[in-house]
């Protein structure tokens, strides 16, 4: 009788994908089914060439060249205060353009897939939290991310790579983060009535534009991978019985306040996260009718501005 509990291969729970910052731990992120990071060929095919009308071949492409392999990965998961630290703040704003992050990645298990990149930068972070009816809906994240492959990053899975993430009753009520265990806070909603909003829902989403050149170099890999402008943006679902007047920008609020978003403890008695935008523009904030049983909600969308001493984002964390 076997006593075997998992299989190691083949099945969805056998997949991994880690990451590890220099010299560091190495961190496995548990991540939501479609998350990969998987080399994409091209191919370079005669579409557009004309080679005879009289003969045979005249009605298909007949000839073909490998072309260059892009490296883009997507990663999907709930918002796991263990997992958050430094790495992302680091790896997504401050020190995006140098952070010295590696990765691998298998879909099945086997070192036969497994894809390791010496290399990996940030393109877009987006994280969500959304109630939508549903009181147990966590913060989600979702991550893209390109790199330069290699064959050994010096990555390998371990059964303590997941020890970041505290289960059984330590990890009860802290991770992951519930919708509710967050809070936006700009003096710019406001309620018909007068009072000052919370949100229903909001995200905030980070594109670093990050692009990669390949060179004349006898190889189908891209050789060097950097940032381009941050942009920032976000939205806020507001909701009060009294109605949602208009948001108002930074600029034409006395003193041009930053909107904050902050993530709390597992207690809700400490600030561990805060997200801060120094100055907010406002490009919609849609109003519509909704179905009779529906709260009538306002969609605040807006773009992100940094000053002389700020990013367009500041993360800070207090974990």
């Amino acid at each position: 009788m076997s006593n075997k509990f998992r299989d190691t291969t083949g099945v969805g729970y056998a997949g991994w994908l880690a990451l590890q910052k220099g010299s560091g731990p190495v961190m496995g992120i548990p991540v939501l089914a479609g998350s990969k990071f998987d080399p994409t060929p091209s191919v370079i095919g005669t579409d557009d060439l004309v080679h005879g009308a009289n003969n045979d071949y005249a009605a298909y492409s007949m000839s073909y060249a490998e072309g260059v392999k892009s490296y883009e990965g997507s990663i999907s998961s709930y918002l796991f205060l263990d997992l958050w630290g430094d790495l992302w703040e680091q790896w997504a704003v401050s020190d995006r353009c140098a952070v010295d992050v590696k990765a691998a990645y298998s879909p099945d298990g086997t070192l036969d897939n497994l894809q390791e990149y010496s290399q990996v930068l940030l393109q877009n972070l987006t994280i969500d939290a959304a109630s939508g009816g549903a009181p147990g809906s966590p913060v989600t994240f979702n991550v893209s991310m390109l790199g330069i492959p290699t064959v050994d990053s010096g990555i390998n899975q371990t059964s303590d790579m997941y020890d970041a993430i505290e289960t059984g009753c330590d990890g009860i009520g802290k991770s992951p983060v519930p919708y509710y265990r967050t809070e936006v806070d700009y003096t710019g909603f406001e309620s018909v009535s007068g009072e000052v909003l919370k949100a229903v829902s909001w995200s905030l989403s980070l594109n670093n534009q990050t692009f990669v050149t390949y060179l004349c170099n006898n190889s189908t890999d891209p050789t060097y991978i950097q940032q381009g402008l941050m942009l920032v943006e976000g939205n806020c679902v507001l909701y009060h019985p009294s109605g949602v007047k208009r948001p108002k920008n930074s600029h034409e609020i006395e003193g041009c306040p930053p909107l904050y978003v902050y993530i709390y403890n597992a207690t809700g008695t400490e600030k561990v996260i805060t997200f801060e935008v120094p100055i907010v523009v406002f490009e919609s904030y849609d109003h519509p009718i909704v179905a009779p049983n529906q709260p009538v909600t306002r969609t605040c969308k807006f773009k992100a501005f940094g000053t002389i001493d700020k990013k367009p984002i500041v993360i800070t964390n207090n974990l």
